[in-house]
């Protein structure tokens, strides 16, 4: 009996819970980047004193968050989430609430952490992005939000900026952009949808995603869709002829694609056979450049014939026909891989063989440049008509160099070396200059004639020495101005003294 009258204490409040409970959150989902502002709702939160802690639980895990928050009143607290990407990440959760020593509330709310919606994977369709709609009329199309997986959304308040501009012509005779007004409503479930009227025209439409204070562009944007004044009927639906053609117009495009490249990439090659090998290299390029477009095409369509079967009208075979183009450029897409691989040899080969073809090439250019100093229109005694003639002469091997030099600038962009062209561009260009003056200077030369010719017809009373001393004056004037040309040239030296001679 020596423990009669003593008394124990036994804490029980983990068991039966502290003075306060919680009841719900609002929202309750948010990304997982955190920074949301959430209200813990309940009762009881003044009943104890200190700071308020929510922790946040992965239910079916074991890494947890928490956050400091702040009573409010005696049945809510506010507390901004935190940033779970790297510990719970997209998962549901439990939410339990401290105040100051006591323990975690033994109710819980729960809370959904998704991930974030991202510019890049999300994307738009409707009427409203589609040209000749029908002016003066309510249009519209839906904003699909896509989170980094490329999942549809499941719930809303993503931050939009949609920008809806018409082009027209200013009093100024400039093209200037007038915003349309639109409205933009969430509709809770990861789409949006853009309302707006707009006259006949063109329409710039911008619409961009903002997160922590950045605007991206949707996958996309910006988007042109024009009005006419006498539009097809019911142009501005979902369920209307536009979106109809739209559908089965992309779908082609995609088969089309498909098709093109695949003949392409596959064409048999032979050694030497540089331009085919090109080719086949372009179409590899192009299913890598093009693949997001590819998908991004692929992905408004089912979004399309979704909302289309959703208003109850079947859409069977255009999605079978969306599947087969899908598994064909997958399939291409692996070709491509195996085909760029197979021929690395063989563009190995030819990249060196050309890289020694474009150095023999310079070195041919700046000997014939080397030459030109020795041709006729460089010495005067040639005369007006031999001089032309060479020039010509030079002319046309210079349009054949320039075509040989675009010929081998094509191949050496496409083995990524076109900067070892880069000194033969700056060789012909010279040249090209050089004739340029040279001629410059021989059609002078014609003006001096016709203008001597002139003087050596008059008769003696109709003689102006003035006039004549004028004329060969400004012609000299004219003569000294040719800064381009080697003053010590013989061509230079030959037309000077002639003009001196008639100065005297």
């Amino acid at each position: 009996n020596k423990w009669l009258d003593d008394c124990w204490m036994i804490n029980v409040s983990s068991i039966v819970g502290p003075p306060y409970a919680i009841v719900r959150v609002e929202p309750p989902l948010g990304p997982v980047s955190g920074m949301q502002k959430i209200k813990v709702h309940g009762v009881g939160f003044l009943s104890t004193s200190g700071p308020a802690v929510v922790r946040f639980f992965a239910t079916g895990g074991r890494h947890t968050a928490e956050a400091q928050g702040t009573v409010v009143s005696d049945e809510l607290v506010e507390c901004v989430t935190p940033a779970v990407v790297n510990t719970i990440g997209p998962r549901e959760c439990e939410v339990r609430l401290a105040i100051g020593s006591r323990d975690y509330t033994t109710t819980v709310a729960t809370y959904h952490y998704y991930l974030n919606t991202v510019a890049e994977q999300s994307l738009c369709y409707g009427p409203g992005l589609l040209e000749e709609q029908q002016a003066d009329q309510p249009t519209r199309f839906r904003i699909q939000a896509r989170n980094q997986l490329g999942e549809n959304r499941k719930s809303g308040r993503d931050e939009w900026s949609v920008q809806v501009q018409r082009r027209e012509v200013n009093a100024d005779g400039k093209e200037v952009l007038r915003e349309v007004p639109a409205d933009l409503v969430d509709f809770d479930n990861g789409q949006y949808e853009v309302r707006y009227t707009a006259e006949v025209g063109e329409v710039n439409i911008k619409v961009q995603l903002i997160e922590d204070g950045h605007r991206r562009h949707i996958r996309g944007s910006p988007f042109r869709p024009t009005f006419i004044s006498h539009g097809k009927n019911r142009a501005n639906e979902y369920l209307g002829p536009l979106v109809n053609s739209w559908t089965v117009t992309t779908l082609r495009q995609l088969e089309d694609f498909y098709r093109a490249t695949e003949a392409g990439q596959s064409t048999k090659l032979k050694e030497g056979d540089v331009k085919s090998l090109i080719k086949v290299m372009n179409h590899i390029k192009d299913m890598y450049s093009q693949e997001g477009d590819l998908l991004r095409k692929q992905d408004e369509v089912y979004e399309a014939l979704s909302h289309i079967e959703r208003e109850g009208v079947p859409v069977d075979k255009q999605l079978k026909v969306l599947r087969r183009v899908g598994s064909n450029l997958v399939q291409l897409k692996d070709e491509c891989q195996k085909t760029e691989k197979s021929i690395e040899p063989l563009v190995k080969q030819e990249s060196e063989i050309y890289k020694k073809k474009i150095a023999e090439f310079e070195q041919k250019l700046r000997a014939y440049q080397g030459g030109l100093k020795r041709e006729a229109y460089y010495f005067y005694n040639s005369g007006v008509e031999l001089a032309f003639k060479h020039l010509n002469d030079v002319t046309d091997t210079l349009n054949t160099r320039t075509s040989e030099l675009e010929d081998l600038l094509h191949i050496a962009r496409n083995f990524d070396y076109p900067d070892e062209l880069s000194n033969s561009q700056k060789v012909v260009l010279q040249m090209r200059e050089d004739v340029a003056n040279a001629r410059s200077l021989w059609d002078h030369e014609v003006q001096r004639i016709m203008l001597t010719e002139r003087f050596l017809v008059l008769k003696w009373g109709d003689v102006q020495p003035s006039d004549m001393e004028d004329d060969i004056k400004a012609h000299f004037k004219k003569l000294k101005e040719f800064c381009k040309i080697d003053k010590k040239s013989d061509v230079y030296i030959g037309m000077n003294d002639i003009i001196k001679r008639w100065t005297v």
